[in-house]
C-alpha cells in the first residue's frame, strides 16, 4: 500500500505553489500573483495567487482559499473543478 499523502498533498509553499498554477495553465487560466513584500525562507518570493472562473459581474460567488498552512487542499488534485468546472 503506498503512502496517498505524500501523492495528494506538496512538500512545501514553493511545490504547493507551482502545482497549482500549473493546474491553473492546464485549465486555461490565469492567475494574477499579489506577492507579500518579504521573502520566505531562503529568499523564497511569497505570493497569495488568485484565479477568478466564471463571468467577472456573477450574481453569486464562491471563494475558495488553500494552502493556508500548506496542508488544507490542494488543488492540483482537484483538477476537475478546475478543467470541467464541477
Amino acid at each position: 500500500m503506498t503512502d496517498l499523502t505524500a501523492d495528494c498533498f506538496p512538500t512545501d509553499f514553493v511545490a504547493a505553489r507551482a502545482a497549482f498554477l500549473e493546474s491553473c495553465e492546464t485549465a486555461g487560466l490565469s492567475a494574477r500573483a499579489y506577492p507579500h513584500p518579504l521573502a520566505g525562507p531562503a529568499g523564497v518570493e511569497l505570493a497569495t495567487d488568485v484565479v477568478r472562473i466564471g463571468p467577472e459581474r456573477a450574481a453569486k460567488l464562491l471563494v475558495v482559499v488553500s494552502g493556508v498552512h500548506g496542508v488544507e487542499l490542494s488543488l492540483r488534485r482537484c483538477r476537475g473543478l478546475l478543467e470541467h468546472g464541477q
